[in-house]
This record gives structure tokens, sequence and C-alpha cells, in this order.
């Protein structure tokens, strides 16, 4: 029998326990085979940590995005049609086989122009051929898709009427729309900006869409078309004839109607040289004005004595009109007539100028300037409703009468809120 004190330590049978090169124990293929079945166990039951569970939905996501992605495009065909410099006409057609709802807002146009060498340049020197694009500023455009959403059936196609000068609006765009012209008609929230280098794959489109699939009543059903964000017309538009704006970018200051006397001066006085010519005179706006809201915006009003000598006129807002023409119609901003003190009287020299800023609308029918869009804006000159002119000023009878300016392009982006336009048409 062996001695308890001559046993050797950690067997209890008397056999040495084996242990490893660290003096550790070494367990039995026994007892490992069970650990590792207890580790493969609850290895399956035990809660996946955040990162994995993370991981996870974002490889579901970006399969379902890959999906849409590669979806097809709904079949809708953009074409622009020129009618007159101040009228052309959009229209969005459904070519596919089934529905589809698309966003009815021709705010949503933009025009990429390819401007022919030669053409859309005031410079001595011939201008290259360059390209122009035309877009609507960020607060006239619909920055979503919930608005003015119309369904298109197979065949069905939704078309409106827009004066291109609005789009153009700036003087370098404006210049762009000459003879021979190519433009490319883009419709849509993208932008018109051009990625530097395209992408590697292609990504699913994010809200807003300009044209989306409907959707199905069954939640299950797989989707068919990939909504998009742009529509780009398939076919290049060549300007000629009557489709050229006919506005010029230069100042209008220059180029007026001469002044037209209706009544014959107060007082037969004559200058010192004797002259008893008519004044010339000229009145005009600048060729664009933009503004947010009629109620805001200024117009600068530029009179030129244009004629031979020397002119007295009283050229105050009071004397000052205007006639339009704009989305809601034609309607005119009369003069409303003042006494005439005689320190309110402008002298001009020979080639002299004076201007004043006159509040839009501050004279016109309630209203007139409520609806967004462009207007024409002929200014007038109207002295016959100041009464009291002296019988002269500064040595020169003062001018009665009546001058006519030529139009010019007031837009109004943002216009009255609650202001409803017309509801898209399907032809």
């Amino acid at each position: 029998m062996t001695d308890e004190k001559n046993r050797p330590q950690g067997s209890t049978d008397g056999t040495p326990k084996r242990r490893s090169a660290g003096g550790l124990a070494v367990l039995s293929p026994f007892w490992f085979a069970r650990f590792a079945w207890f580790a493969s166990f609850f290895s399956v039951f035990a809660p996946s940590s955040p990162a994995a569970a993370a991981q996870k939905n974002a490889t579901g996501a970006a399969s379902v995005k890959d999906a849409a992605a590669a979806l097809p495009p709904p079949k809708v065909a953009l074409t622009v049609s020129t009618v007159s410099s101040k009228r052309w006409t959009m229209r969005l057609e459904n070519t596919g086989d089934v529905p589809v709802r698309i966003v009815a807002d021709p705010y949503l146009l933009s025009l990429e122009i390819m401007v022919p060498a030669g053409e859309g340049a005031a410079a001595k020197k011939p201008a290259k051929a360059r390209e122009v694009r035309c877009v609507l500023p960020a607060d006239m455009r619909p920055s979503t898709d919930s608005a003015r959403n119309l369904v298109l059936n197979p065949g069905k196609a939704y078309s409106e009427s827009f004066d291109p000068r609005m789009y153009c609006f700036g003087a370098k765009e404006s210049a762009g729309l000459v003879r021979g012209a190519r433009i490319i008609p883009h419709y849509g929230f993208a932008s018109l900006t051009r990625p530097k280098r395209a992408a590697s794959k292609p990504k699913a489109p994010t809200p807003p869409f300009v044209v989306a699939p409907i959707p199905d009543t069954d939640p299950t059903a797989r989707p068919t078309l990939a909504p998009v964000n742009e529509i780009i017309g398939g076919t290049a538009i060549e300007l000629s004839g009557d489709a050229v704006a006919g506005t010029s970018s230069t100042d209008n200051t220059t180029k007026d109607a001469v002044a037209t006397r209706t009544t014959a001066p107060v007082s037969g006085a004559s200058t010192a040289e004797n002259d008893t010519s008519e004044p010339g005179l000229s009145i005009a706006l600048p060729a664009r004005t933009d503004g947010a809201r009629a109620s805001d915006m200024n117009l600068r009003v530029t009179l030129t004595n244009i004629g031979p000598r020397r002119a007295a006129i009283y050229f105050r807002p009071q004397s000052v009109a205007f006639d339009v023409t704009g989305p809601g119609g034609e309607f005119a901003c009369s003069a409303g007539g003042a006494a005439a003190i005689r320190e309110l009287f402008t002298t001009l020299a020979p080639r002299g100028r004076a201007s004043l800023s006159v509040l839009a609308g501050s004279s016109c029918p309630d209203h007139s300037f409520d609806i967004p869009g462009l207007y024409e804006v002929r200014p007038r000159l109207d002295t016959r409703h100041i009464v009291g002119s002296p019988a002269a000023v500064a040595g020169s009878p003062p001018f009665e009468g009546e001058v006519m300016g030529t139009p010019a392009l007031v837009r109004i982006r943002v216009g009255k809120q609650g202001i409803l336009r017309p509801p898209p048409i399907i032809e």
C-alpha cells in the first residue's frame, strides 16, 4: 500500500498527471471533445453583436438598392417644339405599356443650348462655339415630387406652353437663343452639372422622382420599373426663323421711342437761342429685372434727353405709368398725377439723363403681379395730369405730354402665396 505522504502530488490513484511544458494540465481527449460541443451549441443560440447585425442589415439594403438600380426606367419621351420666339411647347408622352406617375410642372424644364461659332456675341472677334444652360432659379423650381402629380396611361401625353425667355433670362443665356442653336431639353430634379467621372456601377435613384411607377396594391409584388429623377430629350431641335427670341441683351436706355407731344407747351416761352423745336425724350427700363415679389421690387426708370435743347420735365413716380402683359393678361398701371411744384421739375441738358425707382405694382390694379412668371413691361412718361405747371423752368417751357418706351422683361419668381396655377391637362 502506498504511503499517503509518498503519493505523487496531483494524483488520486497514484498515476502521475500529465503536464504541459509550461506546467499547465493538459485536458484528456474526452473532456476536450465535450468542451468543443458546448462551445458550438452556445454559438448558435447566442445573440449576435450589434456590429454583426448592422453589417447584415447593410448587406441586405445594398442588395435591394442594387436590384432597384438594375430595373429599367419608365418609357417617357420628352420633346420641345417652337411656335414663336415667345411661345414654345414641351410634351411628355408615355410610350410604354404600363401607367406611370409624373410631376406635371413646366418649372422643372431646363434647356441645354449649343450655340454655334460666331453667334450670340456682341464682341468684334467672332465667338467660339459654346454651351449655355438655361434653368429657373431654385425658388421657382419645385423641390419635392408631392405636388401636381399626374397619372399617364400608355399612349397619353402631358403638354404645356412656356416662354423660353423666362428660362434663358440672363444676358448670357438669352444671347444663346440665336439662329442655328441646337437645344436639348431636360425635365426633372437632377442638376444639369455633369459629374466629373462616371460611377463604377449604377446607383439606385433617391427622391424626389419626376417619373415613377404606380405602386402595386399587392405588397409582395416586385417593382418592374425604376423611378427616375430626370428625363432628357432624345432629339435636339435647331432654332430657325420665328423661333429666335428678339429681345436684345443691350441696355434699353438708348434705343427707345422718341417723345410724342400730345399737347402744346404750357407757355410759348422760348430759350435764349429762340429754339422752338420740340424736346426729344426717351424713357426706358433695364432690359431685365428679376425679383421674388412685386411688392419688394423696384423698377429703375431712366429718362434721357435725346433732343437738341434743354428740357424741363416733371419726372416723378406720379408721372410714370406702365403697360403690362403677363401670365394673367394685359393691364395698365396709370400715372396718378400731382400738383406741379417748380422745385420738383427735372432739367435735362441735351444727352442728359435722370433715373428714379418706382415700386412695381404701386400704381397697378390689385393682384396684378400675383402670378409668378414673365411680364413684358412698357414704361410711359405721362405729364398730362400734372396740374398747375409753371410757365418756364430754368428758362425752358415744361414738357407736357406722353413718352412711350420699349418693353422690358420682368420676372416674378414667387408671386403671392396661395395663388394656384391652372391644373395640368392630359392629351
